[in-house]
């Protein structure tokens, strides 16, 4: 990577470096592009990797501090990225995550007869989703049309078991695998509501996909997801997260009180009829919003060097 990069900068000759991830890639621009300013931008992975790979944290974290300035997605990941890289607060700028308006929004949104959810992420553990299978199975016993989609895949035991246990479920829940965005759109143009019960998130922008396309939300109550409620206030409802044994994993005690949360908030988000401006309540996490963030900070530094 670093012969990589060196040959990029050699040909390009950048004004400005804009990295992904604070994680190793970004932690040794320094040292190839010793006076290229570089904007590193944080999507939560590189924080939840720091955690879970300590024998790496060192090292990244003394790379990537040396960089002129961090994007976060929410308020207080840019405290934990202050926080973690010792770099001062006004070295984080938070911006926010972008979705495609032009895919995502709720020009020809179906009438929904049936209460209809969607799940869209991998089939793992971590984004809780043996709980929210769980948590359908017991709301069908008084709504039994109840129907879930899953959209999104997994490899490996678990998503065997999740994918086995939809089987059982199958009258009452479809998986369709990784959908392409506009399928996935029109999936959630077709729902009532979005279903994301993770354990861990930054910012899951597949939230503010699914309120584009007019979907309440349930999910649950982490930073991230927390910021979007407060931002788009009225559509989005809060399930407390469970005790956390680690990073993404809750202690196995305490998730049968997470799935009775989970399901009580699905029929309470179930019982709302109100509609919503979509468009308008997402607008501040659109593409175009976001880039005009970001490029406030590139001119930050664009305009010091000229």
């Amino acid at each position: 990577w670093r012969a990589h990069v060196l040959e990029v900068v050699t040909r390009v000759q950048p004004d400005l470096i804009h990295s992904h991830h604070l994680w190793m890639l970004s932690g040794m621009l320094r040292d190839v592009v010793p006076r290229t300013r570089i904007v590193t931008h944080c999507h939560g992975t590189g924080l939840r990797q720091l955690a879970q790979c300590p024998q790496f944290a060192g090292k990244v974290i003394s790379g990537c501090r040396r960089n002129d300035h961090f994007l976060a997605l929410h308020p207080l990941q840019a405290d934990e990225i202050a926080t973690t890289l010792n770099v001062p607060t006004d070295a984080v700028s938070v911006i926010g995550a972008g979705y495609r308006e032009e895919v995502f929004h709720d020009r020809g949104r179906s009438h929904v007869a049936a209460p209809t959810l969607v799940y869209a992420g991998k089939l793992s553990h971590s984004k809780g989703v043996p709980q929210l299978l769980e948590a359908v199975e017991s709301l069908t016993v008084d709504i039994p049309d109840l129907q879930l989609h899953i959209a999104g895949g997994g490899t490996g035991e678990e998503a065997s078991a999740i994918v086995k246990r939809i089987e059982e479920l199958s009258s009452n829940v479809t998986w369709h695998g990784q959908l392409p965005p506009a399928e996935l759109a029109q999936l959630l143009r077709n729902a009532s509501l979005f279903v994301l019960p993770s354990f861990y998130e930054g910012l899951p922008l597949v939230v503010v996909e699914a309120i584009a396309c007019g979907c309440l939300v349930v999910t649950t109550d982490l930073p991230g997801t927390r910021h979007i409620a407060l931002q788009l206030e009225g559509v989005v409802e809060l399930v407390p997260t469970p005790v956390m044994a680690s990073v993404d994993q809750p202690h196995p005690e305490s998730l049968a009180e997470f799935t009775g949360e989970l399901a009580a908030a699905i029929r309470r988000a179930l019982q709302r009829s109100e509609s919503f401006e979509a468009t308008t309540l997402a607008a501040p996490f659109s593409w175009t919003e976001v880039f005009r963030r970001i490029e406030l900070v590139w001119n930050r530094y664009l305009l010091e060097e000229s």
